[in-house]
């Protein structure tokens, strides 16, 4: 499971052999939400989803939202940098708040 970004206590992450549309598990502690990519005449749309662990609080998913809005773009390269060139990514951390 690549890591690629931490961010105020969240981990983003990729699973391995992971399947489209583009998405991201967050975590933060025993927490997570799928947030997946739909990308609509050029706009991006963040759809989340449960998974088998507790969810992410709403207000986290408040707090990560900014993040994800400024980074969409670089998480889908690291997308297809990890599951279309087979190259290995680096984990990044954010340590500013995004508005």
């Amino acid at each position: 499971m690549p890591k690629i970004y931490k961010y105020l206590g969240f981990y983003i992450s990729f699973f391995v052999n992971e399947h489209l549309p583009i998405h991201i598990h967050i975590k933060r502690g025993e927490r997570e939400i799928k947030a997946e990519f739909h990308y609509i005449n050029g706009a991006l749309k963040i759809v989340y989803k449960k998974t088998k662990n507790t969810p992410l609080r709403s207000d986290e998913i408040t707090e990560i939202e900014p993040f994800l809005q400024k980074y969409h773009k670089k998480i889908a390269d690291k997308w297809k940098q990890v599951f279309i060139l087979d190259e290995p990514v680096k984990m990044e951390e954010v340590k500013r708040k995004i508005k």
